[in-house]
């Protein structure tokens, strides 16, 4: 027999809907996409504020992160972790930019760099106070 899952409200204030995807029902969506667009602006602020220009969009990033890529062989390495074979599309610093004592080196380090899966990242991502993020622990 299939489990029911319990509806959930959805995260727009004084909204009574149920929630369709990302805590949001269909008329407020555009807020979980305002929110995300928004977090992107506030890191590259941050990247920019922390080396003087956007190191990501750099060639000398793209080929890094196609380096990680075939090293990695585009899987998700905190899934592997756990024993699942997830495809990884994004990356991840494992010492957060913002927390680089050493940014041109760290930052341009393949050994601080991993694929993550999109749900990995936005984990880590959401714990990037700790200084190592391989001592977060990931439960998907």
């Amino acid at each position: 027999m299939a489990r029911l899952e319990k509806k959930q409200p959805c995260c727009a204030p004084g909204c009574s809907k149920y929630r369709v995807a990302n805590g949001y029902c269909d008329d407020h969506q555009h807020l979980h996409t305002e929110r995300v667009a928004n977090s992107f602006a506030v890191n590259a602020k941050r990247v920019r504020d922390k080396f003087g220009y956007n190191p990501y969009s750099t060639a000398r990033w793209r080929a890094l992160r196609e380096h990680v890529r075939q090293r990695d062989k585009s899987l998700c390495q905190a899934c592997l972790e756990q024993g699942r074979v997830v495809a990884g599309n994004e990356f991840d610093h494992i010492i957060a930019v913002i927390n680089m004592t050493e940014p041109n080196e760290q930052f341009w380090d393949a050994d601080n760099i991993r694929c993550l899966c999109s749900a990995c990242h936005a984990i880590v991502s959401v714990h990037q106070a700790p200084i190592d993020r391989k001592s977060v622990t990931l439960s998907t």
